[in-house]
């Protein structure tokens, strides 16, 4: 089983999404959210697959704008329509925890990193490093056994028990990360561009993208908000 190692958050979960809501999925991931109406009042929707939308997205405003009230709906809709088997997140929250206080506790929650630890970004990026050797591992073990077959985490977990979640990296606000950690940018980047087939999904949210978003993250396939 592929499911990320609780290393930053210890707590024992409370709370299960499918205690909130009655259309809660157990047996496949959805990673479509409704976000709104657009102007002839048809529903917009998003999806973070790759066939559609792609799976990452950067989310930028100024002070107040709703960065993090938009981040918590996101949030909030990914888990009450997926199991924690097949969908995960760790919030790197650079607030103090106020924006991820909310989320600590379902069982999606694989971990928090805030800006009152120091230490905690060094051993995120070795464990998702190690969790990204991991998932290639189990799919070349199925390509190995199922050699026709699209080397991706959905394609996998259509096949085996144990499944391999998609796991959502959420960062706010990046450019504190950026100052403060500047030498796991890379990392970070690389971890987005190989995750791709390996359900790793990073969401940025910042104030001002122009001179903080650097020109690899832009060439990625990233969904844009403003």
């Amino acid at each position: 089983n592929s499911q990320f190692n609780r290393i930053f958050y210890q707590n024992k979960p409370t709370y299960r999404a499918d205690d909130l809501h009655p259309d809660f999925k157990h047996d496949s991931v959805c990673l479509k959210v409704k976000m709104g109406l657009d102007d002839n009042q048809e529903i917009i929707t998003i999806d973070f697959s790759e066939k559609a939308h792609g799976p990452h997205a950067l989310v930028a405003g100024t002070t107040g704008s709703g960065k993090s009230q938009w981040l918590s709906y996101l949030l909030m809709m990914l888990i009450v329509q997926n199991s924690p088997e097949y969908l995960q997140y760790i919030l790197i929250d650079f607030k103090g925890e106020a924006f991820g206080q909310a989320f600590l506790k379902f069982d999606h929650c694989a971990g928090i990193i805030s800006n009152l630890e120091e230490n905690a970004m060094n051993r995120f990026v070795l464990s998702m490093e190690s969790e990204i050797k991991q998932r290639q591992l189990l799919l070349k073990k199925m390509m190995s056994e199922y050699p026709t077959k699209l080397s991706h985490i959905d394609v996998y977990n259509e096949i085996y028990q144990d499944k391999i979640s998609h796991l959502f990296v959420i960062v706010d606000e990046f450019a504190q990360l950026k100052s403060r950690f500047s030498q796991h940018l890379h990392s970070l980047i690389e971890m987005a561009r190989i995750g791709r087939s390996l359900g790793i999904h990073l969401i940025l949210s910042t104030q001002k993208p122009l001179g903080i978003v650097d020109d690899q993250i832009w060439l990625m396939p990233i969904l844009k908000f403003v």
